[in-house]
């Protein structure tokens, strides 16, 4: 499957780098965790999601920035 850019792209990758956490949280299935595992991949950032293993239901997820301290 093809990624899709997103706009805010930019606006998150500079605000990882000056936040040490950053919240994510929208309506199911809008790309959150395509968009998150796209901007971590090959970056020291980390991510937690909220969902549930079995459902794939959940409410948001963390990016954390090893970085930033």
């Amino acid at each position: 499957m093809t990624y899709l850019h997103r706009q805010l792209e930019n606006f998150i990758n500079k605000t990882v780098k000056t936040r040490p956490i950053v919240y994510f949280s929208g309506m199911r299935q809008c790309g959150k965790s395509a968009l998150v595992r796209n901007l971590s991949a090959g970056n020291k950032i980390n991510y937690i999601t909220f969902d549930d293993p079995v459902s794939g239901k959940g409410s948001g997820f963390y990016m954390k920035n090893q970085a930033v301290k």
